[in-house]
């Protein structure tokens, strides 16, 4: 590649990082009130997720969702089951993050993640929670890397762009160590509550089936007892001696 050649190459790379990362600037992940009220079908489940976090794919071709992830996902309960063939807003708002937070963390600790948070807060709550806190997050990273970008040239510009990235790189490496130990410690601990649950579960039906037993085998011994009080009486009265 001539000189001159590589100098456009470089100038329309820069071009489509700039305009990608305006768009970056000005997207926005959904709140609740902003997804489809309506239930939608499969195709246009896939087509909404990729029109919607279209600033965060790596290359045009790049597919948000597939069919077949929203058939694994609902095969292994990371979200629930379409109602007939149809995915509601709630689906939707395990979707989203879900398709987010992939590139970051195994799917299963995702999915019990999402459980457990909207175990503390409602679906709606938990959702907007996520997303004010993804956009926050991104908005960030926007901002970062436009206060260390700059150069006189191509050449000086890509090597700043690749200090901020490997910059970048590490921070979020040691964000998802940390943030999956957490989430695979609170997994942990939420199976183990489960378990103690179960446990204490079966300790008290036992407790109750002994009772029921035992109430069972006094009702049973109650007219055999009474007959041998019943016979004993009379003897104990014919054995006494009358007072002088």
């Amino acid at each position: 590649m001539k000189r001159e050649d590589f100098d456009k190459f470089a100038e329309d790379k820069l071009a489509d990082f700039d305009a990608w990362l305006d768009r970056l600037e000005h997207f926005r992940v959904t709140d609740w009130e902003g997804m489809p009220d309506i239930e939608l079908y499969m195709d246009q489940v896939v087509n909404y997720m990729d029109r919607q976090l279209e600033p965060l794919k790596m290359s045009p071709e790049e597919r948000t969702l597939t069919p077949a992830m929203v058939n694994n996902y609902v095969k292994y309960r990371t979200i629930p089951k379409p109602n007939g063939k149809k995915y509601t807003k709630g689906h939707m708002g395990r979707l989203i993050p879900l398709c987010i937070l992939k590139q970051t963390l195994p799917i299963p600790v995702i999915g019990s993640a999402i459980e457990d948070f909207r175990a503390i807060l409602p679906g709606r709550e938990a959702y907007d929670t996520f997303a004010d806190v993804q956009n926050t997050a991104l908005q960030k990273a926007v901002e970062t890397l436009k206060s260390e970008d700059g150069g006189d040239n191509p050449g000086e510009r890509v090597n700043n762009l690749e200090i901020v990235a490997f910059k970048m790189a590490a921070e979020a490496a040691a964000y998802r160590i940390v943030a999956e130990r957490i989430l695979r410690t609170v997994t942990d601990l939420r199976e183990g509550e489960k378990k103690m649950a179960e446990e204490e579960r079966l300790a008290e039906e036992k407790q109750a089936e002994e009772a029921r037993r035992r109430k069972e085998a006094e009702k049973k011994h109650a007219p055999r007892e009474a007959a041998r009080k019943g016979k004993e009486e009379p003897e104990k009265q014919a054995g006494e001696k009358p007072k002088e």
